[in-house]
């Protein structure tokens, strides 16, 4: 299974969504903006990762994912994080976006799959 990281309607990760898909590749898509509806667990000994990624009530274990294909901004980026003109983000969703991004990110640093794209810092 390939997962793809990022926002899905930017033009690169749009195009290989899409081409998997027509593919019939088996993928899973994080679309970081939904990082709320998304819950990850890391457990690294002895220099292996093992543990689970959670998008909306779906659970899949990373021994399963044999790809991805990484888009990530830094958290800070997303629209969800900033204040608008009519609200401020809420903390626990700001809080978790970043770990969520910290967390992706170092699983990508000892994932045992392929890792295209590259993590975005931090």
């Amino acid at each position: 299974m390939i997962l793809f990281c990022g926002i899905p309607s930017e033009s690169p990760l749009a195009f290989a969504i899409s081409a998997a898909e027509a593919l019939g590749v088996d993928h899973i898509v994080f679309n970081q903006r939904h990082a709320r509806f998304t819950d990850l667990s890391l457990d690294v000994r002895n220099g292996r990762a093992s543990g689970a990624l959670w998008l909306w009530e779906r659970e899949l274990s990373l021994d399963d994912i044999t790809g991805v294909y990484t888009r990530l901004i830094e958290s800070g980026e997303l629209p969800e994080t900033k204040p608008n003109e009519r609200r401020a983000p809420d903390q626990r969703d700001v809080n978790h976006s970043a770990f969520l991004h910290s967390t992706l990110n170092d699983w990508l640093e000892v994932a045992e799959c392929t890792v295209a794209g590259f993590p975005a810092v931090g």
